[in-house]
């Protein structure tokens, strides 16, 4: 008996068998009192009501909870058919009525859970058109199957069959669609801190929404109209603009609210029941739209959200590379500074020592001169070796290949474009299709045409222009290709320009004064120039030229 139980586990990992039967009883009790609530203008003598909201309860239990539970469904069932809908058949019916209603729905939870791998957080467009279409299929086989069941026994004759069926979908389909996204949404949430949630969120506007349902409510039920259904697409403007500010959340609410209060308001005027499913129908329409847009809310906000987050590791990381570069270049240029001089600094030092012992001593002028030649000697020799140094850093080999313009162009504008938005700069690149491809070192000029962009950003940034725009643009001037990067920023500054190119020059508060020197360096080692200019209507152009492909220079 006992291995018997040990195999017959049905709990989800990590439930234990008190937790487990205390949700299943919990849940047991929840689905009678729902269809106790709900139980109203039933079909004599099967018991099918308009609205059953019982279905909605069975598949957020087995999406959330796990398919073990699948177990308590035909136990809600049975009892349900007992203490509510009271029916006139047998145990082997209801037991039929309740495997009915386990498999299609048991069906279904596993349909959604593990083969269309649904993600029952409903941001995505995807997941509530899955939930929509997975439950209108199986609430279509359970009606069909259950309607029959009572044609068997005699209880629903054949020519009502289609009628009950079709009532009977109508009823649980409406009950999932306003239930289950209610429930995933919000029903893994404590009360108290939905109650903290739902307060902050009453503002003004969230009044004027609530409001606005309930008017549509009494003018499509409270007016004494002709065919007052005619209206029904009024409670679409309050659902849609709900799910529209909200997202799922919002239009999960809107169509809950506005599902009970179609029934209140269907009961105080006693419709019949046939009147009712036609309604039932026609809220199913404001549901499934509502429930959509408020998808396509969520996902965008989902997909904003994710742009966001990738936006902020993305300039995260040019930060720490922008870091990274900096000190990198600073540590270059001291170490080689420190390796390189301190020879001729050395020889400059001892010979001036040297200098002032022969002076000391009274030694004779050519000797004293002697001296003095061979510290100045040293002297060139350090200028030298700053030459050489900068040769080094800043015009080192290049690897050129053929590269399309508007693929170097393209590179970096992602990187640029996010610059230009934290500051409020319109960024235009120029269409570039029809020019030659150049020949480049392809990742250092992508470095010189980001560092001109950045450039031209903080200084647009940084004098508050009322003008805020960049515009990149290319043309063909064989045997070059130049390239232009123009900004409407203050422009040069006079004292500057002289020396603009020159390092440790900047007008930057934070700049090193190497960017400038650095790219030029890496334009010229590519055969090409770098210049600024003054741009027509006040700002900077920056232009600089590369080689074209196949040209016979290269």
């Amino acid at each position: 008996m006992e291995s018997t139980l040990h195999r017959f586990d049905p709990r989800p990992p990590g439930v234990s068998w008190p937790r487990f039967a205390t949700e299943g009883l919990a849940y047991v009790v929840i689905y009678v009192a729902l269809d106790w609530i709900s139980f109203i203008d039933d079909l004599r003598p099967i018991g099918i009501t308009p609205w059953n909201p019982p279905p909605g309860l069975s598949l957020a239990l087995l999406i959330c909870r796990g398919l073990g539970y699948t177990v308590w469904l035909p136990v809600a069932a049975i009892v349900a058919d007992v203490a509510v809908r009271d029916l006139p058949s047998d145990f082997a019916e209801t037991l039929a009525v309740a495997a009915v209603i386990t498999a299609g729905y048991g069906g279904a939870a596993i349909a959604l859970r593990d083969w269309l791998k649904f993600d029952d957080s409903l941001r995505h467009i995807r997941d509530v058109a899955l939930l929509l279409w997975v439950s209108a299929v199986a609430a279509f086989v359970v009606a069909i199957l259950y309607a029959g069941v009572f044609v068997g026994v005699g209880l629903l004759h054949q020519s009502g069959y289609l009628a009950a069926a079709f009532r009977f979908w109508v009823g649980d389909l409406i009950g999932i669609v306003v239930f289950v996204p209610l429930l995933l949404r919000f029903g893994r949430r404590p009360i108290v801190e939905l109650a903290a949630s739902g307060l902050r969120r009453l503002d003004i506007e969230a009044v004027l929404q609530l409001t606005s349902i309930a008017l549509m409510l009494w003018l499509v039920f409270g007016l004494e109209l002709s065919d007052a259904f005619k209206s029904f697409y009024l409670l679409l403007l309050p659902v849609v603009w709900v799910a529209a500010r909200h997202g799922i959340d919002g239009a999960a609410v809107a169509v809950a609210l506005t599902q009970i209060g179609t029934i209140v308001a269907l009961q105080w005027h006693s419709f019949a029941g046939a009147t009712v499913t036609e309604v039932q129908l026609l809220m199913l329409s404001v549901a499934i739209t509502g429930l959509l847009i408020g998808a396509i809310v969520s996902d965008r906000q989902e997909t904003q959200r994710a742009l966001d987050e990738s936006e902020a590791r993305l300039r995260e990381r040019q930060a720490e590379l922008d870091r990274f570069a900096r000190t990198s270049i600073a540590d270059e240029i001291a170490s080689a500074l420190a390796h390189e001089m301190r020879q001729p600094l050395t020889a400059v030092t001892t010979y001036i020592g040297g200098c002032q012992s022969l002076l000391e001593a009274g030694a004779d002028r050519a000797e004293i001169a002697t001296a003095i030649d061979k510290a100045a000697a040293q002297a060139r020799r350090a200028n030298q070796v700053l030459a050489r140094l900068r040769d080094f850093l800043y015009r080192g080999e290049v690897d050129l290949d053929p590269v399309p313009m508007t693929t170097l162009v393209e590179e970096v504008r992602s990187l640029l474009q996010t610059a230009a938005t934290e500051g409020r700069v319109k960024l235009v690149v120029r269409p570039m299709n029809g020019l030659p491809p150049v020949m480049a070192d392809k990742t250092q000029i992508e470095q010189v045409i980001l560092n001109l962009g950045r450039n031209a950003v903080e200084a647009i940034a940084e004098a508050s222009s009322p003008r805020r725009r960049i515009e990149i643009n290319a043309r063909a001037a064989p045997p070059f290709v130049e390239l232009s990067v123009a900004d409407t920023g203050p422009g040069i500054p006079a004292d500057i320009r002289p020396r603009l190119f020159h390092p440790f020059t900047t007008s930057k508060s934070k700049g090193m004064g190497l960017g400038l020197t650095i790219s030029r360096s890496i334009v010229e080692a590519h055969g090409g120039r770098l210049w600024a200019e003054d741009r027509p209507g006040g700002g900077t152009v920056f232009r600089l030229t590369l080689l074209q492909a196949g040209h016979h220079g290269i």
